[in-house]
């Protein structure tokens, strides 16, 4: 009897563990919705879900990528501009195309130091993204040595003095200042499609007031932003390509957690039966 107590006893152990699991797959994802995972497994902004409407939860993110760099502008001298990561490598941002009314996920990494000439103390603050907070990764980017990672944090300001640039959409409300060598991280969404225009508000051209040369100058300082209906969307490419419309809810609805709870339990059930059977012989 002994011998006969105790497989049963560890098959009893390991569908209560089992049950367990499959409650908290159920747990997790609440609502009909995963939590999201900020990048790097970091944790999201404050205020992330309740600052996202209902419709947006549980949307996978529209992810675009943009790196300032420092290129030649012309033979005395280089100029800063933006570009956009695409499967073939680094484009002019003449034109950055983004879906209406969907969750975007915007990184950018910023290969420029500080400005000496800030821009005016109200672009030093974060607007127009999800909880009013970016994540900004300080060091992620060297330009003398090896690359340092420190941790990141989600602010809702920086330092005026460490503002290297900005990328700014006037019309929708969007303001994300980009502290010198560092990659930043924003979620936001748009409403309404159109073609409006983002232009870095740090002085950092040409001229007298150094708002000539790249800061007037498309695919440099400034660009068209296109905000389009998914009908209209351009060809996807990358992390993007197999979402285009993007409303790609959880593979763990409620219904299918539900499902795999039940599963789970059914397994434990005939795992006990099955043991109980050979060891009573």
């Amino acid at each position: 009897m002994e011998s006969f107590r105790v497989p049963v006893l560890t098959a009893i152990f390991a569908a209560v563990v089992l049950a367990g699991l499959t409650f908290g797959m159920s747990m997790y994802s609440q609502n009909g919705t995963m939590p999201m995972a900020g990048p790097a497994g970091s944790v999201l902004p404050p205020n992330f879900t309740a600052s996202l409407p209902a419709n947006f939860r549980g949307m996978t993110p529209y992810k675009v990528t943009l790196v300032v760099l420092n290129v030649p502008w012309n033979s005395t001298g280089t100029q800063p501009a933006f570009y956009e990561l695409k499967d073939d490598g680094l484009v002019g941002a003449y034109n950055v195309s983004l879906p209406v009314n969907t969750l975007i996920q915007l990184t950018i990494a910023t290969f420029d130091t500080p400005s000496s000439t800030p821009p005016p103390t109200q672009y030093a603050n974060v607007t127009g993204v999800v909880g009013g907070n970016i994540l900004v990764v300080n060091g992620t980017i060297s330009l003398n040595g090896p690359m340092n990672v420190s941790v990141g944090q989600w602010v809702s300001s920086v330092p005026l003095d460490s503002i290297a640039h900005t990328f700014t959409i006037s019309q929708y409300g969007v303001n994300i200042p980009l502290i010198g060598t560092s990659v930043e991280v924003a979620y936001l969404y748009l409403n309404g499609t159109g073609v409006s225009q983002y232009q870095c508000m740090v002085p950092c051209g040409t001229g007298p007031s150094k708002f000539g040369g790249a800061m007037s100058t498309p695919g440099w300082m400034t660009g068209t932003v296109k905000v389009y209906a998914p009908s209209q969307a351009p060809q996807q490419q990358g992390a993007n390509a197999t979402n285009a419309s993007t409303s790609v809810q959880s593979p763990l609805s409620s219904d299918s957690s539900s499902t795999t709870v039940l599963l789970g339990i059914i397994v434990a059930l005939v795992i006990v039966f099955v043991l109980f059977f050979v060891y009573r012989k």
